[in-house]
């Protein structure tokens, strides 16, 4: 056996035992997720009308937008700084985030306002929900953060399927219940806040120093702003189609990204690299890099053709009432291929390759939306595959680009 992992190793040019300790736990915590949202989609599916299903995800696609506000690019630092000792950012961390949130809380609020003023009151008050949990709904997944920097990927998993669990208890009863969009909007909301603030506070307890990283706070920052160019092209998308086409097309949509979305979540790489990223990296081991992406793709490749393959049929026996969506599913389905490139980020995000994130960023969310705007007056749930193919596509050039460019890969290094 030890044998067979020698030769896996060599040919991946990775630490396997490291990956299988830490993966084991990551898969069991990304599967036990994506189970508990497949079940809740199936329910959702099943029991809620479209045009509720889309109106939910245009409220949560604002509460998301607005969400930048809670500054989530200190989660991705504080791994890095729990990860080097500095577990004194992580209280830090989270003062700072309550602050900016209760920005957000305005926005949503102003959008209560906005549709209290036009006489639609079913919005107005969901709007008015999404602004009172938005604070805690966005904060307190902190406790994530703290146990990947600390490489406890079992606690870091254990918690996140509790959360999802105990959460899903609250929602699918309600599913039964009632179709009202302020009632679902406020349990979804509710039930995720009480088990992260539960979570979170275990984690408080377990904090060892009050070792601070003077960088950690800036980079966070700028990986904000980073995610908040991100999260514009996240959610326009849901917004523009509401506004446009109406949302029974948000619904359809929905139900073609969102499974993506969390496919490609899925991959364990980020939260298992980043923490070793973020020691120092001989150089021997960044030019081992191009290697183990090429090869990893010798995995991805062949899964994202044999879920496209099957979609229809998944979509046929579990979502009948949307099998519209499966021919979106497997358009997007060859974005599943390029999954690897989540390394090359995160050796980015180790190094504080500030400039480099937001050139990437900026292009592939500008090209975005730019499309979308462009394509679904004319092609309507196509524009905005295609745009969200295009401009993911664009960007991860760039970043192999710049990941070549940066170590000296290519044979002329670019000025």
């Amino acid at each position: 056996m030890k044998g067979i992992v020698h030769r896996v190793e060599d040919y991946l040019q990775t630490d396997i035992t490291y990956l299988t300790q830490g993966s084991f736990w990551l898969l069991l915590g990304k599967g036990g997720l994506f189970a508990i949202s497949a079940i809740m989609m199936v329910a959702f599916a099943n029991l809620l009308p479209q045009e509720t299903f889309g109106s939910y995800q245009y409220v949560l696609a604002f509460l998301g937008l607005l969400g930048i506000f809670s500054l989530p690019g200190l989660n991705i630092a504080l791994v890095r700084s729990i990860s080097q000792k500095k577990e004194g950012d992580f209280k830090r961390a989270l003062r700072i985030k309550f602050k900016w949130s209760l920005l957000g809380a305005l926005g949503m609020c102003l959008g209560a306002a906005w549709y209290f003023y036009h006489g639609q009151n079913l919005l107005a008050t969901s709007f008015l929900i999404g602004g009172l949990f938005l604070p805690p709904y966005m904060i307190l997944p902190i406790f994530d953060a703290y146990w990947n920097g600390k490489k406890r990927f079992d606690l870091k998993s254990k918690y996140e399927i509790l959360v999802a669990l105990l959460a899903l208890g609250f929602i699918i009863p309600i599913l039964f219940i009632t179709d009202n969009l302020a009632v679902l909007l406020f349990v979804f909301l509710f039930s995720y806040t009480l088990w992260n603030g539960f979570f979170l506070w275990r984690t408080l307890r377990k904090i060892e120093n009050s070792n601070t990283d003077r960088e950690s706070i800036g980079l966070g920052k700028n990986l904000t702003i980073i995610r908040g160019i991100t999260l514009v092209a996240e959610h326009i998308d849901k917004i523009l189609l509401w506004k446009l086409l109406g949302p029974v097309h948000v619904a359809v949509y929905t139900f073609a990204s969102l499974p993506i979305q969390k496919l490609i979540s899925f991959n364990p790489l980020g939260p298992l690299v980043l923490p070793k990223l973020s020691e120092p990296l001989p150089n021997q081991r960044k030019k081992d890099l191009p290697k183990k992406l090429l090869k990893s793709f010798t995995f991805t490749v062949p899964g994202a053709f044999l879920l496209i393959l099957v979609a229809p049929l998944i979509y046929q026996l579990f979502l009948p009432q949307y099998t519209e969506s499966a021919q979106y599913f497997q358009v997007l389905g060859i974005l599943l291929a390029l999954t690897p490139l989540a390394l090359i980020n995160m050796l980015f995000v180790a190094e504080s390759r500030k400039k480099e994130l937001y050139i990437v960023t900026t292009v592939r969310s500008i090209a975005k939306v730019v499309l979308y705007l462009g394509l679904i007056p004319i092609w309507g749930i196509w524009g905005v595959v295609i745009g969200y193919i295009i401009g993911t596509v664009l960007g991860d050039t760039l970043l192999v680009y710049f990941f070549l460019r940066n170590y000296s890969f290519l044979p002329t290094r670019v000025k």
